[in-house]
């Protein structure tokens, strides 16, 4: 607790008298002169056997500890900073030393967990119930201290090794996202002209969706027409809804075949006209956004190559390679008629 003005935070102050001395016409004066005196430990160097508190200071929480406790550990930052005897040594392991009737040494951080750290030297094991903090937070701080994990509890090694392998897995993943986000910028620096911004406003309003309404809206868009066309590919299926129906009676087809094709059903021919437009203007949605989002890449082989994008690309391939078969065909019966 605090002693008033002679307490923890007093400087030592020792006050030494001196005789007088005759001012003028023989009169005397006494004064007092008053010396700062450097202060040693009280416990010397018979530590083990002292009785004095120190104070330690956490930002304003303040622990005391028996001195004596600090005898074990000798290579820590405590054991090490109590041994010293000049301010400038103690000021190497804390950041402010006040002499006093209780020596005080002050640490600018959280003092949370700092009791864990000082059972270490009362128990001689290091036992994680009064931290509450992560298990890299704690390595930490006893890296700080000087504190071998060794000295853990098995009870508390069984909790804390776990979960400083998932924390580093866990930074580890950050580091990577990080590092994947500041490569992705670097690549996507399209210049600052007129073409560059283009690039960078199409490039954004196809692939990110967080980073405009209209690329929100673009991509609710796509998710719409990829619905549409799957409805349009199911009811192509229907009987009513195909287009090459191939009703073929033989001459030598028995009553039972004709039967059975005559009572196949009739073609709808404006659903299967809608159908196709649907079909066809799908797809040329599909084929434009696949070419501005290939037109606008920083880097074009690394998107082709993208899984997501090959299969965009096989999707839209085999309407482009049935339109060029059939206009082929077209020619040849031209040709051949011709």
């Amino acid at each position: 607790g605090d002693k008033g003005e002679d307490g923890a935070f007093a400087e030592p102050l020792l006050a030494k008298q001196e005789d007088t001395s005759d001012i003028g016409d023989g009169k005397k004066e006494t004064g007092m002169d008053l010396q700062i005196i450097k202060s040693k430990p009280k416990w010397g160097t018979d530590l083990a056997n002292s009785d004095e508190l120190v104070c330690i200071n956490m930002s304003g929480r303040k622990f005391y500890v028996m001195a004596r406790n600090f005898v074990k550990l000798p290579n820590s930052r405590l054991s090490s900073m109590i041994h010293c005897t000049e301010k400038s040594e103690i000021e190497k392991h804390c950041d402010l030393y006040i002499d006093g009737e209780i020596p005080e040494y002050f640490f600018d951080r959280s003092g949370k967990g700092f009791n864990d750290i000082l059972d270490v030297y009362r128990t001689g094991a290091l036992h994680l119930n009064n931290s509450g903090v992560c298990s890299v937070k704690m390595r930490l701080e006893m890296e700080y201290w000087g504190i071998d994990e060794l000295l853990l509890d098995p009870c508390c090694a069984l909790k804390y090794y776990p979960e400083i392998e998932l924390c580093e897995k866990e930074i580890q993943r950050q580091n990577d996202s990080q590092q994947k986000y500041l490569q992705t910028l670097e690549e996507e620096n399209f210049g600052d002209d007129k073409i560059g911004r283009i690039r960078k406003f199409l490039w954004n309003l196809t692939e990110y969706p967080e980073t405009s309404v209209a690329a929100r809206v673009c991509a609710f868009t796509s998710i719409a027409v990829v619905l549409i066309s799957t409805i349009t590919f199911v009811l192509s299926t229907l009987p009513e809804l195909t287009d090459n129906i191939d009703i073929i009676l033989f001459d030598n087809s028995t009553d039972a075949e004709v039967q059975e094709h005559a009572n196949q059903p009739e073609r709808w021919d404006e659903g299967i006209l809608a159908l196709k437009i649907v079909d066809e203007m799908t797809m040329w949605f599909f084929t434009i956004e696949y070419l501005v989002r290939f037109i606008c890449a920083p880097k074009k082989w690394k998107f082709f190559k993208g899984p997501l994008n090959i299969i965009d690309l096989l999707a839209i391939l085999p309407y482009f390679v049935g339109f060029i078969v059939e206009e082929i065909k077209d020619t040849v019966v031209v040709g051949r008629a011709g």
